[in-house]
């Protein structure tokens, strides 16, 4: 087997040995790059790696020099937690389950002699990142720590078990060839993994600086915000066609109309916006997105459908933007729609807006739900969540800023006493993966961003872990973390929505 060894990486390791000393007591680093690996790897080269096949090995100049000989002392690293970072650069099409499993060989071992840790599952291109205890991993303990390594052992393997070597399926072609970035970073115990450390890797101060835009996984952006350029539609582009219209509540069979401290019907009017794309061909099925809270977004999301479809970065698409009944959280119109955990919604615009828009508009939607996409903030995106759980058959594509995934669901509902809570503990996890592709974003400084667990009402900690449910499922996510921004902030709306629009849209092929 023919390896590489990237200039990159050696440089990194100048580098790091001076960056890592951001010392904790006594001036001893509290973390250290043990290797930063970029390599191509094919099934000829898993065929004839030696001595094993199937291994990429990382060894000699690969590894940082630096690293410690006792893993034990001073700093103790052998109780700490290594980060992984797998950034999948290249892979063949097909999103075939694809894990590497990352193993230490000890200068002194026991019974088997080496331990194993991995990178997470993934299917498609993207940055794969987590934390492992040094102490929980397979056979951790028969490494003799205070004689520290002299070498890793990388093994690509599919979703089936510790025996799944890729290059043993009658597939290989589902996996090979492929391009990857390996990253292990050991932080001392009772230390935190800071990414500021590891030199060469990309800025998250900007979206797409984080790797490929394209990408699923987590990204960090802020604190400075600037608007798009694509909001700002330029001279010669294609206008589309948007269409007003009025909903009463008295000609809805699903919501005649509640009103917080209102007993009884309390009629209200629905404001309904129809966007229609310049390049639609009267009479055929156009692919759209639904946007909750429809009169906030007149301003963003239209001029920049305009532009999007313009340069081909998305589908020629409608938009139906609808506002909600009125009211706010519980005992509103407005949080009947948008906090129930139920299909009441996604029937209601199904069955009463969509027909209706139609005739306003003339114009033909898709029924096919990967042609489908649905949008919103605060309780607005989990509305649009909703809509696309638990119809999956009308929608595949989901966009949320500052996501309600907390307790505010009224009536109380028994099959989800915690609301939209729900979802992150309970739903996502014991349900079988939906096929849904959900883009979210939470700010720093959300709503309950201060609040504890126990509250069910923390923004930010319902957000991530909708992001890390989603993840553990193998979904198709992006999770974005605005620093120094609010609540649904309008600064960070205008700079994220094209590039979030875009993401949601790869992968469909109109039928």
């Amino acid at each position: 087997m023919n390896q590489r060894f990237p200039r990159s990486n050696c440089s990194a390791f100048a580098l790091a040995a001076l960056a890592l000393l951001l010392a904790g007591p006594r001036g001893y680093a509290q973390q250290f790059v043990l290797f930063d690996a970029t390599f191509t790897f094919t099934k000829d080269d898993a065929d004839n790696s030696k001595p094993s096949k199937s291994h990429y090995y990382v060894r000699d100049k690969m590894l940082n020099a630096d690293r410690p000989k006792d893993w034990t002392n001073p700093v103790d690293y052998r109780n700490g937690t290594v980060h992984i970072r797998a950034e999948v650069i290249e892979k063949p099409e097909g999103g075939a389950p694809t894990t590497w499993t990352l193993c230490y060989i000890p200068n002194k071992g026991q019974k088997a002699g080496y331990g194993c840790t991995g990178t997470d599952l993934y299917k498609e291109k993207g940055v794969y990142e987590k934390d492992v205890k040094m102490t929980s991993f397979w056979q951790n303990d028969n490494i003799v720590w205070e004689d520290g390594i002299k070498e890793m052992h990388l093994v690509m393997k599919d979703d089936s078990g510790g025996s799944g070597h890729a290059h043993k399926r009658t597939d290989p072609e589902k996996f090979f060839p492929t391009k990857m970035r390996i990253t292990m970073i050991q932080v001392a115990k009772e230390s935190t993994y800071d990414p500021k450390l590891v030199p060469n890797l990309p800025k998250n101060d900007d979206p797409k600086a984080a790797g490929d835009k394209f990408a699923d996984g987590d990204v960090v952006i802020g604190p400075g915000y600037k608007d798009a350029p694509e909001l700002a539609v330029k001279d010669g582009v294609p206008r589309g066609t948007v269409t007003p219209f009025v909903m009463n509540s008295e000609d809805s069979k699903i919501y005649p109309g509640i009103a917080k401290r209102q007993p009884g019907v309390v009629p209200y009017k629905r404001k309904v916006w129809v966007y229609v794309p310049k390049q639609y061909v009267a009479g055929t099925a156009v692919p759209f997105i639904i946007a909750q809270d429809g009169g906030g977004y007149v301003k963003s999301l239209i001029p920049t459908l305009d532009t999007l479809i313009h340069e081909k970065r998305i589908p020629v698409m409608a938009a139906i933007l609808i506002d909600s009944g009125g009211g706010d959280a519980q005992g509103s119109q407005r949080g009947l729609e948008y906090d129930t955990v139920s299909d009441v919604y996604a029937n209601f615009v199904e069955t009463e807006v969509l027909p209706r828009a139609t005739k306003e508009a003339g114009v033909k939607f898709t029924t096919d739900p990967d042609g489908r996409a649905t949008m919103g903030g605060s309780s607005g995106g989990a509305a649009a969540f909703t809509m696309a759980w638990f119809r999956p058959d009308l929608y595949h594509r989901v966009l949320t800023y500052s996501g309600t995934y907390v307790n505010q669901q009224s009536p109380l509902n028994p099959k989800s006493p915690h609301g939209a809570w729900e979802y992150h503990e309970n739903l996502i996890p014991k349900a079988e993966a939906k096929p849904l592709r959900v883009w979210l974003e939470v700010s720093e400084n959300d709503n309950g961003s201060k609040r504890d667990e126990a509250s069910l009402h923390n923004w930010v900690l319902a957000n991530q872990r909708m992001a890390a449910a989603l993840k553990a499922k193998g979904y198709h996510y992006r999770y974005v973390f605005a620093k120094a921004a609010g609540h649904t902030d309008g600064k960070v709306t205008r700079q994220t929505l094209p590039e979030a629009l875009e993401w949601l849209w790869q992968g469909y092929a109109k039928k």
